[in-house]
């Protein structure tokens, strides 16, 4: 790792600045569909259950993408060439512009989402890699804080062009930011294979063992509670009287959370460093108890509505930023990348089926028992965070 003339270490690596642009412009593309697709849905008359499927299925895709992206990054001599056959997968989102029937929707994507599982656990693992242990929390976070940049700018494109443009052109024009981020990926990622070790030695399994188990458990089980952003913007849309000031109001709120979240990214990684991810994970949890709580109040006023999408952003900041260096204390180095995948599948998992949980209780009971469950859901998954804290002491 080099170092400044003053001898301190320096963790704005070139990986860490390249993953930070290219994600920076994938976010804004693929937030950008994200925030048109409960509308561009509706559209299709699809009902709200579609779009758990949606959700559902694509991260499902995008876990099993994870698992074999955790194997290339313990074992390819090509991280790059996969890592950019990732972001070409994910701009495939863009052919949602012609899809007219939403069965299509679900297929592309989750061909989307698993160019995002692939590359996910290579990235993490080139950067774990490239940086050292007490730098991480901060690297990681400057990456989140580019990447929710992106996810800011997608859906306020889309807030600005809405008046002016139909939805079916702006989904064609998301293709543009990805190619912005394999130039990013092509100019300043080129990572090191990863080990100099026999090809017999890179396929022998290691083993993860219990400490990194409990610790994956316990952030499968939040995952189970956190829905996807795109049922907030649902339950917003629904709850407004119907047309473009129901879809303007509830991208304008989704553009907060992603502010929320890309402000709070970076100060979390950097309070890891000096503390630790239980105690921000912790925080996340109850933050994210209170939020789903109100998501299934009726009659909502929009300024709770807007304190509810900052908390999220704020929820999702916490979590994405903490989760990578908790679960890499229980890691050995030639395991990062299986332990990065398999995690990746155990989330994917938990969100396909939370999704499909929430989708499906709104579709039968309306929103309200919906998301009170999720609450419910969340607060189990704080406890448990507790005790596992408790235990590490």
């Amino acid at each position: 790792m080099a170092a400044d003339p003053r001898g301190r270490v320096r963790w704005l690596t070139p990986a860490v600045v390249g993953f930070s642009v290219a994600s920076l412009f994938s976010d804004l593309g693929h937030e950008w569909v994200t925030a048109l697709l409960p509308g561009f849905l509706a559209g299709l008359d699809a009902p709200p259950v579609a779009l758990g499927v949606v959700e559902g299925i694509s991260n499902l895709g995008q876990a099993l993408a994870g698992w074999w992206g955790g194997q290339l990054a313990d074992r390819s001599l090509h991280r790059q060439a996969w890592i950019l056959l990732g972001y070409v997968a994910t701009a495939l989102k863009a052919g949602l512009a012609w899809v007219y029937l939403w069965p299509w929707v679900v297929v592309l994507r989750t061909l989307a989402w698993i160019g995002r599982g692939l590359r996910g656990p290579l990235r993490n693992t080139v950067l774990a890699e490239e940086v050292p242990a007490e730098h991480r929390g901060k690297a990681f976070g400057f990456r989140e804080a580019w990447d929710t940049a992106g996810a800011v700018l997608g859906p306020l494109v889309a807030l600005v062009l809405l008046p002016h443009l139909a939805l079916r052109p702006q989904l064609a024009l998301s293709a543009l930011p990805g190619v912005a981020a394999l130039l990013a990926v092509a100019v300043w990622i080129h990572p090191r294979p990863p080990s100099s070790a026999p090809a017999a030695d890179r396929d022998r399994l290691v083993p993860l063992g219990p400490a990194f188990r409990r610790t994956a458990h316990a952030l499968i089980q939040f995952q189970l509670a956190w829905v996807a952003p795109t049922l907030f913007i649902l339950r917003v849309e629904r709850s407004q009287p119907g047309g473009h000031p129901a879809v303007a109001l509830a991208v304008g709120l989704y553009v907060l959370h992603n502010v929320a979240y890309a402000v709070t990214a970076f100060p979390v990684g950097a309070w890891v460093d000096r503390h630790t991810p239980e105690s921000a994970l912790i925080l996340g949890g109850g933050l994210a108890t209170l939020l789903l709580a109100v998501f299934a109040l009726p009659g909502v006023h929009p300024a709770l509505w807007a304190l509810a999408f900052v908390a999220a952003g704020m929820v999702t900041a916490l979590w994405e930023t903490a989760q990578k260096p908790w679960i890499l204390r229980t890691l050995n180095p030639e395991a990062r990348g299986a332990g990065f995948g398999y995690l990746a599948v155990g989330l994917g998992l938990a969100q396909l089926a939370g999704n499909l949980l929430v989708t499906g209780l709104w579709s039968a009971f309306h929103a309200p028992p919906a998301f009170l469950t999720a609450a419910v859901l969340a607060a189990l998954a704080t406890l448990r965070l507790v005790q596992l804290a408790r235990g590490a002491r």
